[in-house]
């Protein structure tokens, strides 16, 4: 009866039972192929060795740019112990000591999605981070919100035709909206940025 050999990870420490095959042939020293790479292999070494061996730095913003994947809109991807995740979230778990269980986010001061240099980065609450959006105008607004019912132009319209004296219910009834809406627009609640 063949007995189980137990070792211990020499990388991570973890104990596994290696494969029989792979003790014959004199491995068998890590738990996982990931393990092996990121002890042996070079490129690999901690994740701080990781992310400022991917950095270009630019020298008129400071910013430290992501040579490695990125994402459609720009954010920095790499996996640490197998799990992918976005460099801007890694960088400020190492340097900034971000625990990614908060719920927190990692906001950019610099407003560049690529850039993982610490002193770019804050953490936030959703609500930071949605203020931070409208606060440096990203996102969609206006017209070009889906949803939207009513054109720039017709914003405008609305607010010189209600400084002239018309009400908010011919105008609602007018633009097809209810009058809550040509409400906000006139206070500027809505449609802020025209």
């Amino acid at each position: 009866m063949a007995h189980t050999i137990i070792r211990n990870c020499r990388r991570c420490g973890k104990q596994f039972s290696p494969h029989r095959a792979n003790i014959a042939q004199g491995c068998g020293w890590f738990c996982t192929a990931l393990c092996f790479r990121e002890s042996v292999s070079p490129g690999y070494g901690s994740t701080r060795q990781r992310l400022l061996a991917r950095r270009r730095i630019d020298p008129q913003t400071g910013c430290w740019n992501w040579t490695g994947w990125s994402d459609d809109a720009g954010y920095g991807g790499m996996s640490v112990n197998g799990k992918k995740g976005k460099v801007s979230r890694i960088a400020a778990q190492e340097f900034l000591g971000f625990d990614p269980l908060s719920g927190l986010c990692v906001l950019h001061h610099c407003d560049n999605p690529g850039c993982f240099n610490p002193e770019h980065l804050f953490i936030g609450t959703r609500t930071d981070n949605m203020k931070d959006m409208v606060r440096k105008q990203r996102g969609a607004r206006g017209e070009n919100i889906p949803q939207s019912k009513l054109t720039t132009r017709q914003v405008l319209e609305i607010r010189r035709r209600n400084a002239v004296g018309e009400t908010n219910n011919t105008l609602a009834a007018a633009f097809n909206v209810v009058q809550s809406t040509i409400s906000r627009i006139v206070q500027r609640k809505r449609w802020m940025h025209v």
